[in-house]
C-alpha cells in the first residue's frame, strides 16, 4: 500500500553462512562445499551474520519501539 515501508533487518547472504556453519558437522554437505571454502572462513563467516543480526535486531526493535511501528505481515525468523 502507498505509504508502506519495508525494513530489511539482516544482510543477504545470512542464511547461507549459517548453512555452512551446520554442514561442517554434516559430512555429506560439507564434502559439497569443502573444495570452495575453508572450514576456517565459514566459522569467521558464520560469526560476523551473528553478529551482525544482533546488532541490526536490537537496532530495529528500538527504532519500532519509538516510533510506535506496529508490525504486521511476515516476520523472518532464522533458528540456528
Amino acid at each position: 500500500m502507498i505509504g508502506d515501508v519495508l525494513v530489511l533487518t539482516k544482510p543477504l547472504g545470512t542464511q547461507v553462512a549459517a548453512n555452512a556453519y551446520q554442514w561442517l558437522d554434516l559430512a555429506e554437505k560439507w564434502n559439497r562445499i569443502k573444495l570452495v571454502v575453508s572450514e576456517d572462513d565459514v566459522r569467521k563467516a558464520y560469526q560476523r551474520a551473528m553478529f551482525s543480526m544482533a546488532r541490526l535486531n536490537r537496532t530495529g526493535k528500538c527504532r519500532k519501539n519509538k516510533m510506535n511501528i506496529l508490525q504486521t505481515g511476515f516476520c523472518d525468523c532464522s533458528f540456528i
